[in-house]
């Protein structure tokens, strides 16, 4: 008898485990495959996550360097804007010694008269031009777009880099 269930049981066992052994492999066949397309996409995530880190560093150079040239031209526009404030000063000085030599008053209209570009030196006149070119430049530099409509960065701001540090190379 206890043979009988012996054979029994193993009848019934067999059939049983291996039935089992297929939905079990068929289960993890599936897992496996859920698995890798969880992968996949968590690669690409990865790697956009990567791309975006490259852009965002660049971005941040490309600020970083509109910063520096916006700096240097500002420190170099004052500078020449002082210079020139006090070679006008200098003129309307000798102006006013004219009259004060000649023994006359200073007329009232003297300071508001315009000063011909003609009668100033040539030093003078390269100082006019300097002062003429960095504040287009540094006005120029100032409404340079960094980024376009999608994010990324404009080819115009890295010519204007370019280009402002030439031009504060000669300068």
């Amino acid at each position: 008898m206890a043979g009988g269930t012996a054979v029994l049981g193993g009848a019934i066992a067999g059939p049983m485990l291996l039935v089992m052994g297929y939905l079990a492999a068929g289960k993890s066949e599936q897992a496996l495959t859920q698995a890798c397309a969880h992968s996949a996409k968590l690669e690409v995530a990865a790697e956009q996550l990567e791309n975006a880190g490259i852009a965002l560093d660049a971005i941040s150079l490309r600020t970083q360097e509109v910063a520096w040239v916006l700096s240097e031209l500002d420190l170099r526009f004052k500078r020449c804007a002082d210079r020139f404030g006090r070679m006008l000063a200098r003129i309307r000085r000798e102006r006013s010694e004219k009259y004060i030599n000649a023994g006359k008053t200073i007329p009232d209209s003297l300071a508001k008269r315009k000063l011909k570009y003609d009668s100033l030196s040539g030093k003078e006149q390269n100082e006019y031009h300097m002062l003429i070119v960095l504040g287009s430049a540094l006005f120029n530099m100032a409404k340079v777009k960094i980024l376009n409509t999608k994010g990324g960065l404009t080819r115009e701001s890295g010519k204007s880099v370019k280009q402002m540090s030439e031009l504060l190379e000669v300068t």
